[in-house]
């Protein structure tokens, strides 16, 4: 019996050193990226609110999560662009030169 107990604590030990091996470098991702833990655990909450409102898989609710930030993202690129492109005009339109 003890024989076994070994056999399978080394299988086991093999299985979490793989998972360990391809796990970490995903683990050490956010630390690089200076990602908090609240960071972390906010979009967490985000992805199990969207799973419980629009009844959708955690998969499709993460991958949603992310569209909108991207989207959020490329939104306030352009309103960026806008307020530049407001704020030359409004500078062209009160410079003498243009006239």
């Amino acid at each position: 019996m003890a024989e076994f107990s070994v056999r399978r604590s080394m299988k086991l030990n093999g299985v979490y050193s793989k998972v360990i091996k391809d796990v970490l470098p995903l683990a050490e991702q956010p630390i690089r990226f200076t990602i908090g833990i609240g960071e972390i655990l906010e979009f967490h909450s985000a992805v199990f609110e969207k799973v419980d409102v629009e009844k959708i898989s955690i998969n499709v609710a993460a991958y949603r999560i992310a569209e909108d930030v991207r989207y959020y993202r490329q939104l306030a690129g352009l309103n960026k662009n806008m307020t530049k492109t407001i704020n030359r005009s409004a500078c062209l339109k009160k410079c003498d030169c243009c006239k």
